[in-house]
């Protein structure tokens, strides 16, 4: 009982510490966008670069403590297949139903930190430091 206990371990371990092989870093600019959908505030990203299916997903871990955004862009998960045509790498971010007023917003990728403002009121506005790797459109 033990030996397979031991073994069922293992096997959980291994797997749980596997690396994803369809991962690649980010390499080119990010754009956000936002939208308002059912009182949720969502950022829409894509990349700039143009990959050759659809499918690609940017992998991204978000922290929302009282006016204050922070995003952090990991990598770009490649799929397993997809429509062959031209298509940016997305992800759509759900910030939920923010109160209305200014979010101090700091969106980080390849080691580049831009920082801008989120402001919540009738409209919503992005504005987004000029000197990094993350921009509105």
């Amino acid at each position: 009982m033990k030996n397979i206990l031991l073994f069922l371990f293992i096997i959980l371990a291994s797997y749980s510490c596997r690396k994803d092989e369809n991962k690649q870093e980010i390499i080119s600019d990010l754009i956000v966008q936002t939208e308002v959908s059912n009182e949720n505030i969502i950022f829409n990203v894509s990349s700039e670069k143009m990959y050759g299916t659809t499918g690609y997903e940017i992998i991204y871990c978000e922290k929302l403590r009282k006016n204050k955004i922070y995003i952090h862009f990991k990598n770009i998960k490649v799929p397993d297949a997809g429509l062959t045509v031209i298509s940016p790498a997305i992800c759509k971010i759900n910030l939920g139903n923010l109160d209305h007023g200014t979010y101090e917003v700091t969106f980080k990728s390849n080691n580049k930190k831009n920082k801008g403002h989120l402001y919540v009121d009738a409209n919503v506005d992005l504005e987004i430091a000029s000197d990094g790797n993350v921009k509105t459109n």
